[in-house]
């Protein structure tokens, strides 16, 4: 395990744990601050002429679209991506992990990484910077155990099983480091309409939408039309290559 420092009492304690929550909670209302603040001048006319005219410090063109060759030349500092993993990181993902979930292939559950104290902590934070400066992800991290589950009708017809894939716990709280990093950047550019898998949105907003379209076709005696896509057993006939293609 290497040097432990001689007031490992002290790093164990509720006092040490306490002391970095507050560190990490000064930290991230700074940054929610600034971000605030970024987005207010972004949706600004004056803002959008000046994103226009930038050249080495900027992203954005004159149609709105990022700009990678200008993010190259300012660096990758200015995206908040290329600094290392913090510890206030991993431990804010291992906090919001559920418990009592199956484990994946390595057989580490949720438990066992929230039972973790400062030190041992420290130990998955050096190993996700590892991957992080490496790009060497694990093979653990990226191995997938498919488990049937049964959902109705006949047991013995296959078609009557969902298949859910139970990933590596550690690998998952690394891309969800790498996740919230890149949602501060993504987040501002998804539309309002966009409901699906986003913070604060849900089936309930949609159906709150749904029924103002509806109240105000009634009132103006319009018709509505209304398409529902059935997207079950859909992802197996996805061709993967296109999507590749594209990013």
């Amino acid at each position: 395990m290497g040097h432990i420092p001689a007031d490992r009492e002290w790093v164990g304690s509720s006092e040490a744990v306490a002391a970095v929550e507050s560190a990490h909670n000064k930290s991230e209302a700074v940054e929610k601050c600034k971000f605030t603040i970024g987005l207010a001048k972004r949706r600004s006319g004056a803002e959008k002429r000046r994103a226009q005219q930038r050249g080495r410090g900027g992203g954005a063109t004159a149609d709105n679209r990022i700009d990678c060759k200008r993010y190259e030349e300012a660096g990758p500092g200015d995206l908040g991506m290329g600094s290392h993993i913090s510890g206030a990181e991993v431990a804010e993902v291992v906090k919001k992990l559920v418990g009592e979930k199956s484990p994946g292939v390595d057989e580490i559950r949720p438990e066992c990484l929230k039972a973790l104290d400062v030190v041992r902590l420290s130990w998955l934070i050096r190993l996700c910077n590892i991957v992080w400066t490496s790009g060497a992800v694990p093979l653990d991290w990226q191995t997938g155990v498919v488990v049937p589950l049964f959902e109705k009708g006949d047991r013995r017809v296959c078609s009557n099983y969902r298949g859910i894939t139970l990933l590596s716990l550690p690998g998952k709280v690394y891309s969800g480091v790498l996740e919230r990093r890149v949602r501060r950047i993504v987040e501002p550019r998804i539309q309002e309409e966009q409901c699906g898998i986003r913070p604060g949105c849900g089936t309930v907003d949609q159906l709150y939408t749904l029924s103002r379209v509806f109240e105000g076709a009634w009132e103006f005696a319009q018709p509505v039309h209304m398409c529902f896509v059935d997207l079950e057993k859909a992802f197996d006939r996805v061709p993967r290559g296109v999507p590749w293609g594209v990013l």
